[in-house]
């Protein structure tokens, strides 16, 4: 089956404020929202609607973590996300520990070496959240005390996901981070990914 149409015809629609616009719009935005939670983020603040974050370039969702770092989810202006707008938010950024912007076609061929406290996703990533489906296990982050225990299995004995997989952007997941997968199965344990 090609998904390309759909993601096309998805991209078209988000580039309209009203109607089918409207719509995908709003099922990003409660994406954003249940991906904050699924990143351990607890104090989750909605600024504003997504349309007033295009229209006024500021971000709609703040969240903080248990630890004080923050996070703001960013709806950009334009289709795709080019350097001016990177350092525009990186010079307006103070406390943020990370953003994440969010556009229709993702960033130019100059945004390839992003800073790291900044990440682009599109609509099309969010419009449904396939970390909450039924078929996709359970990823957790390995916390640095464990990771001693995992280290001993060798770094090359430990499958690779990779950072472009899906549920890694969707997590935030960093190059080097160790995820356990927790399988919903009668025959099977937990497994370990090193994210590359």
């Amino acid at each position: 089956m090609d998904l390309l149409p759909f993601y096309e015809e998805l991209s078209h629609a988000c580039t309209k404020i009203g109607g089918l616009g409207e719509f995908v719009l709003m099922r990003v935005y409660q994406t954003c929202i249940e991906m904050c939670a699924d990143r351990g983020y607890t104090d989750i603040e909605e600024l504003c609607t997504p349309q007033e974050s295009i229209r006024n370039s500021e971000p709609c969702i703040r969240a903080v973590r248990m630890d004080n770092s923050v996070f703001y989810i960013q709806f950009a202006p334009e289709p795709r996300i080019n350097v001016r707008i990177l350092r525009r938010i990186q010079s307006e950024s103070k406390e943020t520990t990370h953003i994440l912007l969010v556009s229709t076609h993702g960033g130019t061929s100059f945004c390839k070496h992003l800073p790291e406290n900044i990440s682009i996703i599109t609509y099309a990533q969010l419009f449904i959240n396939i970390y909450r489906h039924e078929h996709v296990p359970k990823h957790t982050v390995v916390q640095k005390q464990d990771y001693e225990h995992i280290r001993d299995l060798e770094d090359h004995n430990i499958p690779r996901l990779m950072f472009t997989d899906p549920v890694a952007l969707y997590l935030g997941l960093a190059i080097g981070d160790i995820v356990r997968i927790h399988r919903n199965s009668l025959h099977s344990s937990d497994y370990f990914r090193i994210v590359s």
